[in-house]
């Protein structure tokens, strides 16, 4: 199954680093521009293990239709193995219309040993 990530998975564990931008400078409107998107973490002091099964990604530009990026197989990716300025590429210079943006979805699918679209492992053995 497929659905969307909550905010709070996310917001709590990462950060996202999003650039669009249009390969000749400025921001003229009908060009096209590079999107790379990448998952960092901070510290957690109560977990061991924070991975997170992403399949894709989708951006809606303000004017059109929002643009899917879906990968051929989920990215397990364990969060708390990118602290620092450590990241895990999962769009790299895709080719988007530069401008501005309404939203950015993460997509994640729910794993046999997950409650949600992530599983942690605390210290403390709670899972």
């Amino acid at each position: 199954m497929t659905s969307i990530l909550p905010k709070s998975a996310l917001l709590a564990a990462s950060a996202l680093l999003l650039t669009a931008c249009l390969g000749g400078g400025g921001g003229t409107s009908g060009g096209m521009g590079q999107l790379t998107l990448s998952v960092t973490d901070a510290p957690v002091a109560s977990a061991e293990k924070v991975v997170v099964s992403f399949t894709g990604v989708a951006v809606k530009p303000e004017s059109g239709a929002a643009i899917e990026f879906l990968f051929e197989e989920p990215r397990e990716i364990d969060l708390l193995a990118l602290t620092g300025s450590l990241h895990e590429v999962l769009l790299d210079g895709e080719t988007v219309p530069a401008g501005r943006y309404e939203w950015i979805r993460l997509y994640g699918s729910r794993g046999p040993d997950t409650r949600d679209h992530h599983r942690g492992e605390h210290r403390d053995g709670r899972g």
